[in-house]
């Protein structure tokens, strides 16, 4: 088996961006899940920011200018994006059986035009 040589890539986010991703999750009618789904990370890394952030961990840096990130919007585009794709996948199972429908009507008719 090979070696892996180097140092191991990590990724390393400020703590403005795991602030600003802990209060997202928070909102009302949005999961985790879906917010770290979004933003790229995986939900345990999520839960652990949450959890460091109850804890005092995290301390947002006052000389840096805040990113105009409004948690609000996002939410709200999350929401209408969760939305969505409920929505497509009633609409895959409403197409899937129409389709059968057809398919068992010809079936139907080319059996009853052979009698």
């Amino acid at each position: 088996m090979p070696k892996i040589k180097g140092p191991r890539k990590s990724n390393r986010y400020p703590d403005e961006f795991k602030i600003r991703a802990v209060k997202l999750a928070d909102q009302p009618d949005l999961f985790a899940k879906d917010v770290a789904e979004n933003l790229g990370i995986h939900p345990i890394m999520l839960y652990r920011w949450r959890k460091e952030y109850l804890e005092g961990k995290f301390k947002e840096d006052k000389r840096r200018k805040p990113v105009s990130i409004e948690a609000t919007k996002m939410a709200q585009e999350l929401r209408e994006l969760q939305q969505l794709k409920r929505e497509v996948q009633r609409l895959r199972i409403d197409n899937d059986l129409l389709k059968k429908t057809i398919e068992f009507n010809s079936e139907k008719r080319n059996t009853s035009s052979n009698s």
